[in-house]
C-alpha cells in the first residue's frame, strides 16, 4: 500500500491488521480475507465481512447488470426499483454485495430508504435517482416499460418498491490487481 494510502488509513482511524499487501490499483486498497480492516477508536463501527452478504445483480441480463453496476460505481445510479410481487428483497440498514455481469463482486451497498408506490406515481427525482438514460421520468418510464414488460409483469398501476442505497465499500478480490507480498 502506497505510504500516502496508508497515513489515510491510520487518519481516519484504521489499522491494517496480518500481512503486508501490494495493489496495482491507483488507490493502493485491497480488501482481502488475511488483510481485514479493523476500526479502533470510532465508536459504533463494526468490521465488515463482505462474503458473508447476500448478492445481487441489476437488470435482466449479464449487459444490463454490469450498465447498471458501472453507474453504480460511477456515483451515478443511488436508487432501484422492482415489482412487489417478487417480494420484500432488502429493508432499510441491510448491505448486500452487487455483483458484475459475470458474477464477480464489486461494492457493498447498504439500503438507506425504502418505500412502495405504483408505477404511474414514480416521480422525476426517483427517476433522476435511479442515474439511467438521460435520467429524465420519460426515460426511466419507457426503460422500466421495457424491463417489466420482458418479466411479464407491466401494469401502468403496478405496484413497486422503490429502494434508494448508498455504496458503502467497493470490492476487490485477490486477482484484481492485490498481490501478497
Amino acid at each position: 500500500m502506497a505510504a500516502n494510502g496508508l497515513q489515510t488509513w491510520i487518519d481516519a482511524g484504521l489499522t491494517l491488521t496480518a500481512s503486508t499487501f501490494s495493489c496495482s490499483d491507483t488507490f493502493g486498497r485491497c480488501i482481502l480475507a488475511e488483510a481485514m480492516l479493523t476500526a479502533t477508536g470510532l465508536p459504533g463501527v463494526k468490521q465488515m465481512e463482505w462474503r458473508e452478504l447476500e448478492t445481487f445483480s441489476f437488470g435482466d441480463s449479464p449487459d444490463l447488470a454490469d450498465e447498471l453496476a458501472g453507474l453504480v460505481l460511477a456515483g451515478v445510479k443511488r436508487a432501484t426499483c422492482w415489482a412487489a410481487s417478487d417480494g420484500l428483497l432488502t429493508d432499510v440498514g441491510k448491505r448486500m454485495v452487487m455483483l458484475s455481469g459475470s458474477r464477480r463482486p464489486l461494492a457493498v451497498l447498504e439500503t438507506i430508504e425504502l418505500s412502495q408506490r405504483r408505477f404511474n406515481e414514480v416521480d422525476a427525482a426517483f427517476a433522476y435517482e435511479e442515474g439511467e438514460g438521460d435520467r429524465t421520468l420519460a426515460f426511466w418510464q419507457s426503460a422500466h416499460r421495457a424491463y417489466f414488460g420482458r418479466r411479464d409483469q407491466f401494469e401502468e398501476n403496478m405496484l413497486l418498491y422503490c429502494e434508494r442505497f448508498r455504496l458503502v465499500e467497493l470490492v476487490e478480490e485477490p486477482d484484481n490487481g492485490c498481490t501478497r507480498r
